[in-house]
């Protein structure tokens, strides 16, 4: 059986990425204009969508600055305005979801992007001399190593479109009991009705079947999901008898793939020490990291000890120092076991982590790395390991010794909405439909909130889950783009001997993108597709030659 065909004509959009500098730049006012350039001011106003699915944005914060100084080109002098980095704020308002402990559906990772918008203003003194609303844009909680931001950067999500948020090879050896996880990105056009986890299965005796492992029937432009992938995932599992690789994707409603296609191969080799680190990688998702290598676990304590005033009757059993508290701390030693150069370069997404956790028999214990270093790369290294250290980040202060699985009794409770939203696709349009956005936990015997009160968003597969319905009140988008028809800036260059190429025309007809917003923004979305269309391949599929 053969994998799903791909999507044709799928329009990736960007994002921005939290973990790099996100700059605004205000344009400097005109040295003709404003010769005496003391009193220029320039300023920034951050809006950020309120919550996961909100079509409102509010006022973060504002900031203000004075424009870089001049640059002397012998008698000619440039002024460049001002520039502000937001990334130390937005990263802030972004961030990571971990896979639930024994997660086998597709999970939502709302708090992964979030929408944002910047309002410029250009002053002489206390006087407006304009203002300007940037386009509203996604953010995204991940980052690119700073020597590839540059080349890169721009053209991150073009290059990627359908990848996997991750950088871990392909054809990765799994083991039965091994969490996996894959993290996928829905920034493109046209946007799917439903999202499919597929599986296709190759036996020891050559035979392939697919299978739909999982599949989500609301989705979300501009939304992470996380999907479990791994032989642990129990609906995965009951497929691996005589199993000896088992590839992955995403598909739509009509079974055509949106996604890279990743391979996995059963390791059913016997281990004596077998233990899993989950992390946190660079592009927002979780990784994890197989150990076969010995470990060693240590325990140490804290004491705190108070003086007594002395017994002079010469008591044996006064003690005149009582211990008033203890505290444990666990620390863990841990080896990889056998690895390749790759694999050892790439656990450098380990030692940058800022979540790790151990993946126990009950949950995911969380840790803090010791190890402060990692050898990248040894020349003529023949057997390739690598150790690492970690404490607990949970201390201890009793002991105890209880089965993993309990079973407890609870009020009834139920959710029910507090928050709704009208849906928008990728295009920024709204689809008719109205969202539940924010759910509240109440009692099921009196119908009140609970106590503490509980509030969360409404994801799809999760408890209490209200799915969206049609309402006129978002039968209309508030703003919509005019239309943008332009020749695009590559030539044709496929023509046959003695032609000449010619550059295509690129139309974005009127009311293609929307916006909750502007018309300004939603021009820009046009002008952004513009820009997406405007490649080489582009201009020899739909250019023109003329002798």
């Amino acid at each position: 059986m053969l994998i799903d065909f791909p999507v044709i004509g799928q329009l990736y959009y960007p994002l921005a990425l939290s973990r790099n500098a996100v700059v605004v730049y205000v344009d400097p006012l005109s040295p003709t204009t404003y010769p005496d350039r003391a009193d220029l001011r320039y300023e920034v106003e951050l809006y950020v969508q309120e919550y996961f699915q909100s079509n409102n944005h509010e006022l973060f914060d504002v900031m203000e600055g004075s424009e870089r100084p001049a640059i002397n080109f012998g008698s000619t002098t440039s002024y460049t305005g001002a520039d502000f980095d937001m990334s130390y704020l937005l990263d802030d308002l972004v961030s990571r979801k971990r896979p639930e402990f024994g997660q086998t559906k597709i999970q939502v990772c709302e708090s992964l992007t979030r929408s944002y918008y910047a309002v410029t203003r250009r002053k002489d003194g206390t006087t407006l001399v304009d203002q300007v609303t940037l386009p509203a844009q996604y953010l995204l909680k991940a980052g690119l190593a700073e020597k590839d931001v540059e080349i890169h950067g721009r053209r991150f999500f073009y290059d990627r479109g359908g990848k996997f948020l991750t950088w871990s090879a392909d054809r990765k050896a799994v083991r039965l009991d091994q969490p996996e996880f894959l993290y996928f990105l829905t920034n493109f056009s046209p946007q799917p009705s439903t999202l499919k986890l597929r599986a296709r299965f190759l036996t020891s005796a050559g035979e392939y079947s697919v299978q739909t492992l999982d599949e989500l029937t609301t989705v979300s432009p501009f939304t992470v999901y996380c999907l479990p992938v791994g032989p642990a995932n129990t609906t995965l599992a009951a497929f691996l008898n005589d199993v000896v690789q088992y590839e992955v994707w995403v598909s739509d409603t009509e079974n055509s793939r949106l996604s890279e296609v990743r391979t996995y191969r059963l390791d059913r080799s016997y281990h004596r020490h077998v233990r899993y680190l989950l992390f946190a990688n660079s592009l927002g998702g979780f990784d994890t990291l197989t150990c076969i290598g010995r470990a060693t676990e240590t325990f140490k304590v804290t004491q705190l000890i108070s003086e007594h005033y002395d017994d002079y009757q010469l008591d044996a059993s006064y003690a005149e120092r009582v211990m008033n508290d203890t505290t444990g701390e666990r620390e863990l030693s841990i080896n990889t076991g056998p690895i390749t150069r790759a694999q050892a370069d790439y656990l450098t997404e380990l030692m940058l982590a800022e979540e790790i956790y151990l993946v126990a028999d009950r949950d995911y214990l969380p840790l803090l790395r010791s190890s402060e270093s990692t050898a990248v790369l040894v020349d003529d290294e023949r057997l390739v390991s690598r150790t690492f250290s970690f404490r607990y980040a949970n201390k201890q202060r009793n002991y105890s010794n209880l089965p993993a699985l309990s079973v407890r009794q609870n009020r009834p409770t139920g959710w029910r909405s507090v928050a709704t939203a009208c849906e928008v696709n990728a295009n920024g349009l709204r689809t008719g439909r109205q969202l539940v956005t924010l759910l509240e936990r109440y009692y099921l015997d009196d119908n009140n909130a609970t106590i503490p009160p509980e509030i969360k968003p409404n994801l799809p597969s999760e408890d209490g889950y209200i799915a969206p319905s049609v309402s006129p009140a978002c039968a209309t988008t508030p703003f919509l783009n005019a239309q943008l028809s332009r020749l695009g800036t590559y030539i044709k260059n496929d023509c046959p001997g003695g032609q000449t190429g010619h550059a295509a025309m690129i139309d974005i007809a009127a009311g293609t993108y929307g916006s909750e917003i502007s018309a300004a923004d939603a021009n820009a979305k046009a002008e952004a597709a513009y820009q997406a269309l405007n490649t080489q391949a582009y201009a020899n599929q739909n250019g023109t030659c003329s002798i």
